[in-house]
């Protein structure tokens, strides 16, 4: 079907003028475009992708070459997925942090590891519990936050529709019995609530 298509193509654009060469790239230019529309992705989100890879890219090399060296973002309809690794789990939030701020960034799985010290057994299972009370709530996007903890504190870092999801996802942090002091960098119709709750 798309080599059919392009065929047709190249031979409708050859009566314009243009030399084969020619109209066969721009024949494969719309093909590859119309392909782009068939797939899930919009022709506009694959330029999406490419805009928020490029500010995501300059984030990270304004905020630090050692940070921008070895964290890598992939982008995907929207999702960012955030790999490598930091010294410390401030760089790691603070990452994602600058990465909420990007305009088009719907989701953020932050797998950054963090180099000066193993997450205890107690910081994974308080981070999981908080993790299951958002995707338990039916008001909550949980997919749009992500939750670091050290010691008895913790991070909440993402995207709230309104302040009242902020606030469910801070109440739902709050129940765990550990935790002493939570930080949330929660971005709210392009506010950003950056102080210590």
């Amino acid at each position: 079907m798309r080599m059919l298509t392009l065929r047709f193509a190249t031979f409708v654009l050859l009566p314009l003028g243009l030399s084969a060469c020619t109209a066969t790239n721009l024949a494969y230019s719309v093909v590859v475009v119309a392909a782009a529309k068939e797939t899930e992705q919009a022709a506009g989100l694959v330029i999406s992708d490419a805009q928020i890879t490029i500010a995501i890219d300059k984030l990270l090399l304004d905020a630090s070459q050692d940070v921008y060296a070895n964290v890598d973002a992939a982008v995907r309809l929207g999702q960012v997925t955030l790999t490598g690794s930091v010294q410390t789990i401030e760089q790691r939030v603070d990452v994602a942090r600058m990465v909420w701020h990007v305009d088009g960034v719907l989701e953020i799985k932050n797998a950054i590891e963090v180099l000066s010290r193993t997450p205890s057994k107690a910081d994974v299972d308080l981070s999981l519990a908080i993790v299951t009370r958002l995707m338990e709530d039916p008001d909550i996007a949980a997919k749009r936050y992500s939750i670091d903890v050290s010691g008895s504190k913790v991070y909440v870092v993402g995207l709230a529709k309104n302040q009242t999801e902020l606030n469910r996802v801070i109440r739902h942090a709050r129940a765990e019995s550990d935790v002493r002091h939570i930080i949330s960098f929660v971005r709210i119709n392009n506010l950003t609530h950056g102080d210590g709750v």
